[in-house]
């Protein structure tokens, strides 16, 4: 961050926020090959969850939250 802070002072650009000081929306895109995307979709039925909550699921547990 220092570096980030000096490399933009002279030149009068502004410093973003500390990243634990931002907002954050909860909502990212990633793209995945064929066969990841397609065993995440299998276990999602599996489990009766949309795909996007068992995703949020699973990285809940992979996370420790």
């Amino acid at each position: 961050m220092r570096e980030v802070v000096e490399d933009r002072r002279p030149n009068q650009e502004p410093i973003p926020p500390p990243i634990d000081e931002r907002s954050i929306s909860g909502n990212f895109v990633v793209r995945v090959p064929a066969e990841p995307h397609r065993k995440l979709v299998l276990e999602a039925a599996e489990a009766a969850r949309r795909l996007h909550r068992h995703i949020s699921y699973q990285l809940a547990l992979a996370g420790g939250s």
